[in-house]
């Protein structure tokens, strides 16, 4: 037997697919990515992504260009990126908190675009600090109902 085949395949003559796209923006390392539950006004997905820094984008697959930039967690590894739906996503950074954005407020969520530097959806709706969760990456728990507070903000589902 040839220990480097494995039921008729040669796995040591196995290549990777070249890839059909490079998405470029983000000054550090990628950390975290996830598809997003919605899709652009043409029916294309959204990707977002984390990095090293802390900065979070959403992407749009159809035209391959960052439509929303936000600082989430600055200068800390994003760790963590969980899409709730309706352009509100959960993010978690190395510094420890624990986060809920409104990208449609940030001018992304619904296939618009935005840059986030600074005030307006730059804001997080909630925060909530979990040191003790910063090398840990904290998940949603599948059994939460999705629920409104009485300002409309959803409230932060249970972390497991």
């Amino acid at each position: 037997r040839n220990p480097g085949r494995r039921h008729g395949v040669c796995v040591s003559h196995m290549q990777a697919p070249p890839p059909t796209t490079v998405l470029r923006g983000h000054r550090s390392e990628v950390t975290s990515v996830r598809f997003a539950p919605w899709a652009d006004a043409r029916g294309q997905p959204t990707l977002l992504s984390g990095s090293g820094d802390g900065e979070l984008r959403a992407w749009s697959l159809r035209t391959h260009r960052s439509v929303v930039t936000l600082a989430a967690h600055s200068g800390k590894a994003l760790i963590g990126i969980h899409a709730l739906g309706g352009g509100r996503i959960i993010t978690q950074g190395r510094d420890g908190f624990v986060r809920i954005w409104d990208l449609e407020r940030s001018g992304g969520g619904g296939g618009g675009s935005g840059h986030c530097g600074g005030g307006g959806g730059s804001t997080p709706l909630l925060e909530h600090n979990a040191s003790c969760l910063s090398f840990c990456q904290a998940v949603p728990a599948p059994s939460a109902a999705p629920g409104v507070a009485h300002d409309g903000v959803p409230p932060l589902p249970p972390l497991v």
